[in-house]
């Protein structure tokens, strides 16, 4: 008989980074990697932002909002 089963771990092959600006402001904020990869996004109204189908690695997410100046924290 069968007393436990277990899924297969599959492992992560993508990664999502969002988050949301506090106080809501519009502002751009962009992702860079050692390894390439760079992109950017505004961020409207809601404060929210998001980078989709990221590989694992380190990354530096800068914010940047006009007239207040530019945020930047590091994520592995």
């Amino acid at each position: 008989p069968v007393t436990s089963l277990r899924a297969a771990e599959t492992p992560r092959t993508s990664f999502t980074l969002e988050g949301v600006l506090v106080p809501v402001r519009y502002a751009m904020v962009s992702l860079t990697s050692g390894a390439g990869y760079s992109a950017n996004t505004p961020v409207y109204w809601d404060g929210k932002f998001k980078f989709k189908k990221l590989k694992q690695g380190t990354y530096i997410l800068t914010a940047y909002v006009p007239r207040v100046g530019e945020f930047r924290q590091t994520y592995n």
